[in-house]
């Protein structure tokens, strides 16, 4: 049995020409438990601190 956790993050979105497209943003090592606040915060570290992203997403800050 594997007990590795992962965290797969990807991003869809539809560009000018109106085709959904989607990208692997991060593949990463999850340590720790899958409990959602381990979740959040390894998401919020990738996303914000690596990739610079979260200001992009309407209302994100609506929902943490």
């Amino acid at each position: 049995m594997n007990a590795i956790a992962f965290l797969g993050i990807t991003c869809h979105f539809i560009d000018n020409d109106w085709n959904l497209n989607e990208v692997l943003i991060d593949f990463i090592h999850l340590p720790g438990s899958h409990l959602g606040e381990n979740l959040a915060k390894e998401f919020v570290h990738c996303t914000k601190d690596n990739f610079n992203i979260l200001t992009k997403v309407r209302n994100f800050y609506y929902f943490i």
